[in-house]
């Protein structure tokens, strides 16, 4: 079901409860937001305000910030009595940016495969919503990580659309223009080789692609496993998609070894897969590893330090994603690890594999 929202109309309290969402807020007025808009107060008193003014919350509450993902979001937990909620700034500046965003985390929480959304506000720029804890046993990951894939794959549809190949064209246009480029931080032998790949596989998966509701960002810091499934937040780059995004982002962001990646992707189709979505989630892969590194090499400063060493000649060490170094570090290792598949016989062969389907379905 594709819903059709007028953004210029859109109003996400409107949207909950047409949808028959469960409040646990009581809105005040209109005049509470101006307040917070007014007030130049830190991060942490306005969710304090937020919580006391909608809960109606008389007694302390505790405001503590939690780490964030590469999106920059802001993340604060509020903690009172034996309650716990999760107030997200979110960081676009178009207002229809955040109202695409909200919309999907709406859809998310509606639908049972994201964080419940008590409340939003658009102009403000936050969401408030239930607090998530981890709580998986290893032999269920798999099978928990395919069931929830599958849930966003056949739920409502985005109202929004991107392709990854126009994203990591778009990322790699950007990097074009920067000091980065003008340095030669990636050299232009990288270069030419990353432009190769994306052409030879976009043109392999081109008839045999489907789009549906796509996360676009699943890796463990936006995944949580509560109550016998995993739960997905941070919506901002949610888009009707090619499902095998998603399929590949989870595989490598939790670096399942070839069984766990056979048993999630058995579990993903309820059956083996075909030979044609083999190849085809090969080649996805090395797409999304594209897009991650220069998605990392992004949140790097053109000024930074670290930038004088060139990305060819970093180690290959798994560091933190936090620090520009890390953030420089493992965008080489995304990278090198799709350079060792472009040169691999599974490459050669899932390309041959795509384009054989591609010319049939040409001469039927």
């Amino acid at each position: 079901m594709t819903m059709g929202i007028n953004y210029s109309k859109f109003n996400p309290l409107e949207f909950m409860k047409m949808h028959k969402i469960k409040f646990l807020f009581v809105v005040s007025g209109l005049l509470f937001f101006s307040y917070l808009s007014a007030k130049q107060g830190s991060r942490e008193r306005i969710c304090e305000q937020i919580v006391k003014e909608l809960l109606e919350v008389e007694e302390a509450v505790e405001i503590s910030k939690l780490p964030g993902g590469l999106s920059g979001a802001e993340l604060f937990l509020a903690h009172f009595k034996d309650k716990n909620y999760v107030i997200r700034f979110l960081t676009q500046s178009s207002l229809e940016e955040r109202q695409r965003e909200i919309l999907a985390c709406t859809i998310g929480s509606e639908n049972e495969y994201g964080a419940k959304v008590y409340l939003s506000d658009v102009e403000q720029g936050f969401i408030v919503m239930e607090h998530l804890t981890n709580d998986l046993q290893e032999d269920e990951e798999c099978v928990a990580l395919a069931k929830l894939a599958k849930r966003i794959h056949s739920g409502p549809h985005f109202s929004y659309s991107r392709s990854i190949f126009d994203q990591v064209d778009s990322e790699i246009d950007e990097y074009l223009n920067t000091q980065k480029a003008r340095i030669e931080f990636i050299g232009s032998d990288w270069l030419e080789k990353i432009d190769r790949a994306l052409s030879e596989i976009r043109q392999a998966v081109k008839c045999y692609s489907h789009t549906a509701p796509c996360h676009r960002d699943l890796h463990p810091q936006n995944l949580f496993f509560s109550k016998g499934q995993f739960l997905a937040i941070d919506y901002e780059m949610a888009a009707q998609d090619d499902p095998f995004v998603d399929l590949a982002m989870i595989v490598l962001s939790y670096h399942l070894n070839l069984s766990k990646e056979k048993l999630f992707l058995a579990s993903y189709f309820g059956r083996e897969p075909s030979v044609q979505e083999e190849s085809k989630f090969f080649l996805m892969k090395q797409v999304v590893r594209i897009f991650w590194g220069f998605r990392l090499i992004k949140l790097v400063p053109d000024d930074a330090e670290e930038l004088l060493q060139p990305l060819a000649s970093r180690e290959a060490k798994q560091p933190s994603y936090t620090t520009p170094d890390g953030q420089l570090t493992n965008a080489s290792i995304f990278l090198r690890d799709a350079f060792s598949d472009f040169d691999s016989k599974e490459y050669s062969q899932a390309l041959k594999t795509l384009l054989k389907k591609s010319i049939t379905g040409l001469k039927g």
